[in-house]
């Protein structure tokens, strides 16, 4: 998989590592998330298998197929067309303190791979990681939240994840 030069992003939440945990690892927590999701899809859900369907409001439909699951620190995942390119994405949780959590997500996009090559004098536009940025508004959380409810995003206040990262 031939990708550019990851986009990082971190940024630190006033809520528990296990808390913050329990809202990125949530099946189909992109439709309680992400503004341009249509619908977030169970492909299968379980210990060892987790794959999901990413359906934008434009009707671009993308499959997430997770590559490795560390219960309560992270996880990777491809994330593409069916049968197309994919880019390669990580979720990383980091405890800061025992109310304080940091998430890191890292993406590898296929898009920008070849750009470089095409367009020698081109350089990847950093407004590119402000967009990046505001993955992380999706989590203003309010931390009075319970995360015993049955759809742990209730009571959220969960803004916009960008379109191009999952």
């Amino acid at each position: 998989m031939k990708t550019n030069l990851p986009i990082v992003v971190a940024r630190t939440f006033s809520i528990s590592s296990e808390a913050l945990w329990k809202l990125i690892s949530h099946p189909g927590n992109l439709n309680d998330c992400h503004p341009f999701c249509k619908s977030n899809e169970v492909i299968e859900w379980n210990e060892d298998v987790h794959v999901d369907r990413l359906v934008y409001l434009n009707g671009r439909t993308y499959i997430r197929q997770f590559l490795t699951w560390d219960e309560g620190e992270g996880y990777t995942l491809r994330i593409g067309e069916e049968n197309g390119l994919q880019s390669f994405v990580q979720w990383k949780i980091d405890a800061v303190s025992e109310n304080k959590s940091r998430l890191t997500i890292t993406v590898h996009p296929y898009l920008l791979a070849d750009i470089q090559r095409l367009f020698p004098s081109c350089r990847i536009n950093s407004g590119l990681n402000q967009e990046c940025a505001d993955i992380f508004d999706l989590l203003s959380l309010d931390s009075s939240t319970s995360l015993e409810q049955e759809n742990p995003f209730q009571g959220t206040n969960l803004v916009a994840i960008r379109g191009f990262v999952t």
